[in-house]
């Protein structure tokens, strides 16, 4: 019986690489401590004094931007950026140069804005 070997080979990224996931890491620290500040926060409501509430709902100052909605679709663009961030942040290792290096970092996190986005239109 034959054995299906799989190798892959990482590469370790350039300088410029380097320098695009410093920067990415840094926004998924951001996303990451905005994302266990939301999951136990409330909804403002009457009482924006509170320290641990969000803006979800039509009320306050991001009352138009749609994943603002409600707190489920507010965490799930937050696992969403998360997600698509870990994978821009790690696209470099599996990547032959740093030309295609930089391109999937680029494609990785266009590809997470337009699912982000698109989900904007649904209800």
């Amino acid at each position: 019986m034959h054995k299906l070997h799989l190798r892959m080979n990482l590469r370790r990224p350039t300088a410029i690489e380097i320098a695009a996931q410093i920067l990415l890491l840094l926004l998924l620290v951001m996303f990451a401590a905005d994302y266990l500040s939301a999951i136990g926060a409330t909804a403002c409501g009457a009482n924006p004094a509170n320290a641990n509430c969000y803006p979800w709902g039509p009320e306050g100052p991001a009352g138009d931007i749609w994943y603002y909605r409600d707190k489920e679709t507010y965490l799930w663009t937050a696992r969403t950026a998360i997600l698509f961030g870990f994978l821009a942040l790690v696209a470099p290792f599996f990547t032959p140069g740093w030309r295609s290096g930089l391109a999937a970092i680029i494609v990785v996190t266009s590809l997470g804005a337009i699912l982000v986005g698109s989900a904007g239109g649904v209800p």
